[in-house]
């Protein structure tokens, strides 16, 4: 065997290596189940005292239609009920 062609050889057996180990971590990656978030999350209010959770929760539905017992994971949804107690409802 030629120098040229253990050089070859070695490139291709360390190539070969490298293929084995980044698709065995891809893979074990890839079986592995997504956490599924929930959509919604459920809420109350306990650091008013000057109301109940119920009476906030129905001045929050009068300013924000469709409100109900769980709020929307997405940013948008608590921070319109912050800004909404935050404007003494």
């Amino acid at each position: 065997m030629t120098v040229h062609a253990a050089k070859d050889r070695i490139l291709l057996v360390t190539l070969l290596i490298l293929f084995l180990y980044l698709t065995n971590t891809n893979s074990a990656q890839n079986t592995k189940a997504a956490a599924k978030y929930p959509a919604h999350l459920p809420y109350s209010f306990s650091n008013f005292v000057w109301w109940s959770d119920g009476e906030l929760r129905a001045l929050l539905l009068k300013r924000i239609p469709g409100l109900g017992d769980e709020i929307a994971t997405t940013k948008r949804s608590p921070n319109t009920v912050l800004r909404l107690l935050k404007s003494n409802c």
